[in-house]
């Protein structure tokens, strides 16, 4: 301890201030701070580095660092080899100092200690932060003094002509003074500062590198730099509150530099996942909302880096968005398309991850409604990008059940109207959006029929209308009721009102004790015949309102067909388009939809017309519609059992045959009663069950094993005698 105290009083120094310019360690700043007085020449310099070899001990470092200060000043007439000597001495200083330190800080630090050990970690990452500048505008200026580029050697080559020694570059002693400040960094040297004070001499010392490094085309490429670089800041962010600073820096990288975006985009993503730090995102949420977008081509490639911030922000922490809704809200007008885009993309996850529960409050689902309203808004966006991005967006909450039911048929039109869009991309995700919804709706399953479900609509109104007439005569036998006591209590009077006065104080004290005893008998029956009807009249009154919403399930499903069928015909008239993926999309549309043609009895003169285009010219399209033919006639794909359906296995039969009757399953369906339709959906009492739906999955299908070869010609026939009897038939 007073050996350690005495060296330094000695020079006169007590503290290692890091200056703001490398240079200003010439002069001492303040008192007490250490300052270089003598700047070595070149042959001090290679005197010295001869004697350097042995040295170990971080404590000599105190002596010394007037030489490596020194090497800096003179960097271009320092030789590569004596540079690559100063850089092994540091590092071999650092693992040292980094290990006694670590042993310390565990064990406990006085404030001589405390001191001592700041003072030489903050000597080494000055040298180390200000080599890794140096050696890169080194590396730098000799690669701008070539006009043409020398042909490469491997790796083995170059050793080979070095006598079989690496070849030293300023490239490669760069990556070694950048992994030893990662080095000191990860060993958690914060606590050797005092834990209410930030030394921002410190950080921006050793971000200044970092940010250094951005600046270099495709520097990322480095795989050193790639996994140093995004830690350094990582850390600084997260332990020395660099956030706001890291963000400003951060736009203008990405403005100027974008080609290193990637290393700026890790540094995010490990805060958000690795330290569940938002500092960042929140002050780089803020800038974003402050930049002002142009969609010109220069700020495109900067435009495409923020929006995939806001996307990563949203994916990895939608709360971030949900706190500043209003600065993203403020971006869906910004001129870019790409930041409209990511802000719809931010607003959708908030949807999926914060606002799909059974169990919203009423500010919840106004916040969810409004969401919803700004998407279906921009579907009809200006700008072709932004509308096919905004009906994926849709097509994605259809898959995950994030749709409300009573939405469900606004969100259809959406895709219906998209489907005459002037944009082919556009037209594409509508009528994906269009399938999905058909295959994910809450209204019907694959084997209901236009026929039953109307059926079953009148049964649910008649069980409604019922129900009300009972609820009317009950609250017409309850105003009887009280009509009658009311005659009671008038005739009651009015005898009291005619009895003999002339009866003494005690007759009438016990004539008004009978009384009140006859009364007392007669309101108990009657107030638990009250209590009776008032029950049973909010039994019926909740029947009622769950019986009323399945009879809107019913219509809203109805409805939902004649849409489909408006559908089918949109996408029909793609089969004309001159663009191929139209063609394209909509064979795939019917091909999905396959198993639906009991519910849409249209879709089979549908594929007819498909089947048509087997003699087009396009030999894309022929093999397109010969592997639909297959998939539709020769895949055997089980439909999705409905409910009551039942599957008996024969008893003694051989192990692995089940026998299934589609035809008493149908039977046992139509034959439910009503009160089996209320239970199956009495599920939604009120808007907070808006995301309860059957559960359905995609069926497996089984294919029958044959060539495929085979199979296409024979389908192609097939396709082609289909035809012509439809040609014929014309």
């Amino acid at each position: 301890m007073s050996t350690r105290n005495s060296e330094v009083e000695i020079n006169g120094w007590t503290t290692f201030d890091v200056p703001n310019q490398f240079e200003d360690l010439q002069k001492q700043l303040a008192t007490g701070s250490y300052y270089v007085q003598n700047v070595l020449d070149l042959a001090d310099i290679n005197t010295r580095l001869q004697n350097l070899s042995r040295i170990r001990e971080p404590k000599e470092l105190l002596d010394m660092f007037s030489l490596f200060y020194s090497i800096a000043i003179h960097f271009d007439k320092v030789s590569i080899t004596g540079r690559s000597q100063a850089v092994e001495i540091l590092l071999r200083l650092t693992a040292s100092e980094m290990s006694e330190a670590q042993r310390r800080i565990h064990i406990g630090l006085s404030p001589d200690d405390r001191r001592f050990h700041l003072n030489i970690v903050k000597m080494l990452s000055c040298l180390l932060a200000e080599y890794i500048i140096r050696f890169d505008n080194d590396q730098a200026n000799k690669s701008s003094d070539f006009d043409m580029p020398a042909p490469k050697k491997g790796k083995k080559a170059k050793e080979a002509e070095n006598g079989g020694k690496p070849i030293l570059t300023s490239d490669s002693l760069r990556d070694k003074c950048l992994k030893g400040v990662c080095d000191i960094l990860r060993s958690h040297i914060k606590a050797l500062w005092d834990s209410s004070i930030i030394d921002e001499q410190f950080v921006k010392c050793v971000t200044k590198p970092c940010y250094h490094l951005i600046r270099r085309t495709d520097i990322a490429k480095n795989p050193i730099v790639k996994e140093n670089l995004p830690l350094i800041l990582t850390i600084m962010i997260n332990k020395f509150e660099h956030a706001r600073e890291a963000s400003i820096q951060f736009i203008q990288a990405v403005k100027l530099y974008d080609s290193n975006s990637s290393l700026l985009i890790t540094v995010l993503n490990s805060l958000l996942i690795d330290y569940q730090d938002t500092s960042l995102a929140i002050e780089l949420l803020k800038e974003i909302c402050e930049t002002n977008f142009v969609a010109a081509q220069a700020d495109n490639a900067s435009a495409k880096t923020m929006a995939t911030f806001i996307i990563d922000m949203a994916r990895l922490d939608p709360h971030i968005i949900r706190t500043h809704i209003d600065q993203i809200t403020d971006l869906l007008t910004a001129e870019s398309h790409h930041i409209r885009v990511a802000a719809l993309t931010a607003l959708c996850s908030v949807i999926e991850k914060l606002l799909s529960s059974d169990e919203l409050d009423d500010g919840q689902r106004k916040m969810r409604d409004d969401l919803l309203q700004i998407l279906r808004e921009h579907v009809s966006d200006v700008t072709a990008f932004v509308r096919q991005h905004c009906l994926q967006l849709w097509t994605l909450l259809v898959i995950q059940k994030k749709v409300p039911v009573r939405q469900y048929i606004r969100a259809f039109e959406l895709g219906l109207d998209r489907l005459r869009d002037s944009a082919c991309a556009v037209r594409k995700d509508a009528v994906t959006l269009v399938m999905h919804m058909v295959l994910n709706n809450p209204y019907f399953v694959v084997d209901s029929t236009r026929t039953q479900f109307e059926e079953r609509q009148n049964d649910a109104e008649t069980k409604l209308a019922e129900l009300r007439q009972e609820l009317d005569k009950l609250n017409k036998n309850i105003k009887e009721d009280k009509k009658i006591e009311e005659k009671k209590s008038q005739s009651d009077d009015e005898d009291s009102g005619a009895e003999d006065k002339s009866f003494d104080e005690d007759n009438e004290m016990n004539v008004d004790n009978n009384e009140k005893k006859e009364t007392e008998e007669n309101k108990e029956p009657n107030e638990d015949q009250s209590l009776q009807e008032t029950l049973n009249r909010v039994k019926i009154e909740e029947q009622i309102i769950r019986v009323e919403e399945i009879v809107a399930l019913f219509k809203d499903g109805l409805q939902f067909m004649d849409l489909i069928e408006q559908a089918n015909r949109h996408v029909v008239n793609l089969f004309n388009s001159p663009t191929l993926a139209d063609c394209k999309q909509a064979v795939d549309f019917f091909v999905n939809l396959r198993h639906y043609r009991l519910v849409l009895p249209n879709i089979e003169q549908s594929l007819r017309l498909m089947f048509s285009l087997i003699w087009s010219v396009d030999k894309s399209i022929c093999e397109a519609i010969t592997q639909a033919f297959v998939k539709i006639y020769f895949d055997v794909g089980p439909t999705i059992p409905s409910a009551g359906r039942k599957t008996a296995r024969a008893g003694g039969a051989k192990k692995g045959k089940q026998t299934t009757s589609r035809s008493k399953a149908k039977a046992a369906q139509s034959d439910d009663d009503d009160d089996d339709d209320l239970k199956e959906n009495s599920g939604d009492d009120d808007d907070e069950n808006d995301f309860k739906r059957p559960m359905r999955k995609e069926p497996k299908v089984q294919t029958i094993s044959r060539s495929k070869r085979g199979a296409a010609v024979t389908a192609r026939k097939k396709a082609a005698v289909v035809a012509s009897d439809d040609e014929d038939d014309d």
